[in-house]
């Protein structure tokens, strides 16, 4: 995609949500690559998140927030173990439609209070880990610029990327790290 128009994307969205998205991340997505090679999966294309097994738009996807908003977060979060307590748990006496029941009534709980994308206000995905996990960038509120893992496929909540030394990873910090691993795998060979 032309760097010109992707600056301009970038400019649109800024305008049209009143931030301004992280200068390393900016930078990086006008002036190396917008999307491609990356941590994992490598890293979405401004605008796009997977959805499903295909990139989506983050017009259309269930999984942003609004990203004006601040990002709720400054340590990891997860809901409390008395919520994963109320799981379902039939046991094979249960009739198949009661179960279905339990079972959709427990989605619908997830999705709005797991899944609904205010959750994730303040940030946007960036790269796809595998099994629906993902790392997104932090683009508005007191952790702007950091990496955050999200695990809620695996009932593990948020968390913000750290380094082997503990320090909280910003998108360069992230990418580099990859890189230098990359380099280091590849010279090993």
């Amino acid at each position: 995609m032309d760097p010109k128009y992707v600056a301009q994307s970038i400019e649109a969205f800024e305008q049209r949500h009143r931030i301004s998205l992280p200068q390393e991340y900016r930078k990086f997505i006008c002036q190396i690559g917008n999307g491609g090679a990356g941590p994992y999966y490598g890293l979405f294309p401004f605008g796009q998140h997977d959805d499903g097994f295909a990139l989506g738009s983050w017009e259309k996807g269930h999984l942003l927030g609004d990203v004006s908003r601040p990002f709720a977060y400054q340590d990891s979060w997860n809901l409390p173990e008395s919520f994963w307590n109320e799981e379902p748990h039939s046991t094979e006496d249960t009739p198949s439609e009661e179960e279905d029941e339990l079972w959709e009534a427990w989605d619908r709980r997830l999705e709005a209070h797991y899944w609904n994308g205010s959750i994730m206000d303040g940030a946007i995905p960036i790269c796809h880990l595998g099994c629906a996990l993902r790392h997104w960038l932090v683009v508005n509120g007191p952790c702007r610029g950091e990496i955050w893992e999200d695990r809620r496929t695996e009932n593990n909540g948020l968390s913000p990327v750290l380094s082997k030394d503990g320090k909280r990873l910003t998108f360069e910090m992230w990418y580099m790290f990859w890189l230098e691993e990359t380099l280091e795998e590849y010279a090993s060979r």
